[in-house]
């Protein structure tokens, strides 16, 4: 047995735990971590590597490790040395095939060749892609993601205080008692347990810190023992911040540096200290610096037998000799090669100090050639790195920059410079053609790093996409360094030339159900807003879909399909009668002498030219002239308009125009949204006018023209009416009191039984706006649309006055030959219905020309239509073209936009 208990440790009586390693039964203590577990039963072998599904084991002992990914009870891809032993757990290792120690996949390790840096991108083109990218994607990832529902719970909770700390090592612990002391509230985040460091320190123990943003906010990760709840989150403000988050210990770089029994140096001391586990009985110790010298000891005093090779005194390591485990390693030196039998291998490259938070704080980060390793220089007022966060080595030493820190958190003057040691050792990078790892996860070797210099790959971000050098689930923390130094020596430049990659959070792994606590699971999570008829339209038998509010889709009759249903609604508002809720459209009115002014300056149109009572049609755009929505602007009064916006965009167009009017233009106007204040009802089809005249209403329908506002009284309740039509008939949107919506919508039914009127929803609706080629915001326009590829180029050019996007559209890429416009495709076979999104096709290469945006089968023209976005669409007009998808295709004419009542005569 290569692992063992040591007699003599506390450790050794604790409780017993049994559990499963991929079905063999084994026994830890209590206190273990699921990897100390497993080195106490001798088990060397835990994982397969990404790409080669070479052997590998325990390296560290943290956050850092990435060799030991597996699958607890269902969960994939915890590091074990994470994973606190329990009872009963059932572990399985990952990405291997029948077995750990037989793996098929084994079999890539032969296939170095072909699977080098960035193989995805040249090996497998020829002679198609799609004949390999199936088996590409079923082989990429490591564990399976489960599909039932998350049995865990999780609570989220929110903390302010004085100053947080983050890291409970001695700089952490002096820095939260220095700060206390002098009277601040003080909150210890500590990922071990453990008393706090002073009586007035509040500690959130078993806690992670996941990242630091804006305004002083971490979030957090704790691992809780109350029965039945897994983790908390955590949202925590602080006045100042002090990072204490330690370093990462730099494995070595020779071939075979990932075998099973090759182990960071202070891992091999913090399994014999803390767990009493010696991870072999023979141990070879391969140093770059002091701690790993100390190490060596603690091993020594443990009973291992141990060689130590101090590399700043002539020795390299050479190569490691094993496969699934280890038997001997290769060391150079002035004396020569020799091959020491050996089952451990520790090594220590020196520390990297943990520079996430610190860089997501806004601190820059610059490389400290005495410690070979990126340290953190602070820009940001509000958070400071300790100890060996900033490059502090020793307890002592430490101690006392965290004590410093504390007293700067707590008010007082600032820390000084760090003093660091004069630690690093460079050795020279493996040969060509052996497998030394800089990622061990990822399977990115030094060979790889030479392929992308040689592809000419400069940046550290381009090298890491190319490679996918850091990207496994330690997002670098063990491959970030050695990366960035073997790259500066591939280039014949300096490490701190290159910088390093970009960090991110969450510094750890963490759940979804962690993210998603405090705000509950399906409808709570996404909070549905509800229209305020909903109930009404539950009674009425309504299908619902969430547009971010729950809206009537269709009516069904039973046994109706949905298609059936929306071609019956249609039908119904184009020969008699229909009525939707349009409540969700956005609603926002200005009101101030300069409201008319600002809502030019806002809109491509000029709504201060409309006169009061009645409508015009509007567009938005941003600074580079994209659309951003459409929707009408009604005057109420000199001084006073009503802007509507789309259902989807209203919340973000009221934010957007209060921004302008605050930093840009701040003119003499208010802006209110009032979406939530008004229920919608929209009575349209030629029996509308009917319907409306004999529910009560005390408005002259007969001198109520389209594009025109009334403000009266339907069946004793205040209303506003609009008529403006999204269905090519004749509308009328009734506004009303939220809190009177139900009533009416019951009252309008009963007064337009006679005209047949029924409710429709909104698959009816796309049919009806369809026919007649009104746009859909968002789905008939993208990012690049601009208000002259739908038909508005002339307003455009009539408008005199300055507007947000106004110099954009002036420019010459605006009106360049070539732009997608909105057309009207009518497929050469009217049964078909072109797919949303399919491409239209052209040339002997069938380059993309456009794609369909909206589709479906015209219930009054009975065949199918289309709008898409064409290249140069509207001097196309009579052309066929193909529209290809999925493999299949149509042929489809280019037509105008509206084929059904093309004047608008049904609107009179």
């Amino acid at each position: 047995m290569s692992g063992a208990r040591i007699p003599d440790h506390p450790r050794a009586s604790a409780r017993a735990l049994r559990f499963r390693f991929d079905g063999r039964e084994l026994e830890g203590r209590e206190g273990d971590t699921l990897a100390a577990a497993l080195l106490a039963n001798g088990v060397r072998l835990v994982a397969r590597s990404f790409k080669y599904h070479r052997p590998r084991g325990i390296i560290g002992s943290g956050f850092s490790e990435t060799n030991a990914l597996v699958s607890v009870n269902g969960t994939p891809n915890l590091p074990a040395t994470r994973v606190m032993l329990a009872a009963g757990l059932d572990v399985r290792s990952l990405n291997r095939w029948p077995s750990l120690a037989f793996d098929i996949g084994a079999v890539n390790g032969l296939l170095g060749g072909l699977l080098s840096a960035g193989f995805y991108y040249k090996t497998f083109i020829w002679p198609r892609w799609e004949l390999f990218e199936a088996v590409i994607r079923r082989a990429a990832g490591l564990g399976r993601a489960p599909e039932g529902r998350d049995p865990g719970r999780y609570d989220s909770r929110a903390a302010a205080c004085d100053v947080l700390v983050v890291g409970g090592g001695p700089a952490g612990r002096a820095a939260a008692r220095s700060a206390a002391e002098r009277g601040a509230d003080v909150l210890l985040v500590a990922d071990a347990r453990g008393e706090p460091p002073h009586p007035a320190v509040r500690q959130l123990a078993r806690t992670v810190a996941l990242g630091v943003y804006d305004h002083t906010l971490v979030t957090a990760i704790e691992d809780v023992d109350a029965p039945g709840l897994r983790q908390r989150f955590w949202k925590i403000r602080a006045n100042k911040i002090v990072l204490a988050c330690g370093a990462f210990e730099r494995p070595l770089l020779f071939e075979n540096n990932d075998r099973p029994g090759v182990m960071l140096a202070g891992a091999v001391r913090d399994y014999i200290e803390r767990h009493g586990v010696a991870p072999g009985r023979r141990a070879v110790f391969l140093v770059a610096e002091d701690s790993g010298l100390a190490a060596a000891d603690v091993a020594r005093a443990a009973g291992i037998e141990t060689r130590v090779f101090d590399l700043r005194e002539g020795y390299r390591p050479v190569r490691a000799i094993g496969g699934k485990s280890l038997r001997a390693v290769d060391v150079a030196g002035p004396e020569g090669t020799a091959r020491i039998a050996c089952d451990l291998v520790a090594m220590s490259g020196g520390w990297s100090p943990a520079v996430q938070l610190a860089s997501q704080s806004g601190a820059g980060l610059r490389f400290e050639p005495g410690i070979g390793a990126f340290v953190s220089e602070h820009q940001c007022q509000t958070v400071r790195a300790c100890g060996a966060a900033r490059g502090v080595s020793g307890e002592a030493e430490c101690g006392a920059d965290g004590a410093a820190a504390g007293l700067w958190a707590a008010g007082g003057e600032d820390m000084p410079p760090a003093v660091m040691p004069v630690s690093a050792h460079v050795h020279p990078l493996p040969p060509p053609g052996v497998k030394a790892f800089v990622d061990f996860q990822t399977d990115v070797s030094t060979d790889d790093l030479r392929l992308a210099t040689l592809e000419n790959y400069r940046s550290v971000e381009h090298v890491k996409r190319y490679t996918v050098w850091g990207m496994g689930v330690d997002q670098g923390k063990l491959s970030a360094v050695n990366g960035v130094v073997a790259l500066a020596a591939l280039q014949g430049t300096e490490p701190g030339a290159l910088g390093v990659t970009k960090f991110r959070p969450p510094f750890a792994p963490v759940a979804f159900g962690a993210l998603a606590a405090g705000h509950g699971l399906g409808r709570l999570f996404h909070r549905w807003k509800q229209l305020p008829a909903h109930d009404w339209h539950v009674a009425r038998g309504a299908e619902f879909e969430d547009y971010g509010w729950l809206r009537p889709t269709h009516y069904p009759l039973p046994g109706e399909s949905i298609e059936a249903a929306a071609q019956r609604e249609a039908l119904a508002v184009r020969h008699g009668a229909g009525l939707i809720d349009s409540s969700s459209f956005g609603k926002i009115e200005f009101k101030g002498p300069e409201a008319g002014r600002f809502l030019d300056l806002m809109s491509v149109g000029s709504p201060s030219t409309i006169p009061v009572g009645r409508i015009r049609y509007n567009l938005l755009t941003d600074e580079l002239g994209t659309l951003i929505d459409d929707g009408v602007v009604a005057r109420l009064a000199e001084d006073h308009f009503l802007m509507t916006a789309s259902s989807g965009h209203a919340e973000r167009v009221f934010r957007w125009m209060e921004q302008w009017h605050q930093c840009e233009w701040p003119l003499d106007v208010v802006m209110q949204d009032v979406t939530g204040k008004w229920a919608v009802l929209t009575l349209a089809g030629p029996r509308a006018r009917t319907v409306l005249d004999r529910a009560q209403c005390d408005i002259d329908t007969s001198a109520f023209p389209h594009n025109a506002m009334r403000q009266g009284h339907l069946a004793g309740a205040p209303v506003r009416i609009q008529r403006v039509s999204f269905t090519g008939e004749p509308s009328y949107e009734i506004a009303v009191a939220a809190d009177r919506a139900e009533a009416l919508a019951e009252w309008l039914m009963q007064c337009g039984a006679a005209e047949g009127l029924i409710p429709f929803g909104l698959e009816a609706l796309d049919l009806l706006r369809l026919e007649k080629g009104y746009i859909h915001v968002g789905g008939d326009t993208d990012s690049r649309t601009q208000p002259a590829d739908i038909g508005w180029g002339k307003g455009i050019a009539r408008k005199q006055s300055d507007f947000v996007g106004k110099r954009s559209l002036l420019h010459a890429a605006s009106s360049a030959p070539g732009r997608e416009q909105l057309v009207g495709l009518q497929p050469v076979d009217a049964r078909d219905v072109l797919p949303v999104g399919a491409h239209i096709i052209g040339g002997k290469t069938h380059p993309s020309q456009g794609i369909v945006t909206s589709s479906g089968f015209s219930p009054a023209l009975r065949r199918g239509l289309s709008l898409a976005l064409l290249e140069a669409g509207q001097s196309r007009m009579g052309e066929v073209l193909t529209v290809w998808s999925q493999g299949r295709k149509w042929q489809a004419r280019v037509s105008p936009v509206c084929p059904f009542d093309p004047q608008g005569e049904r609107l009179a």
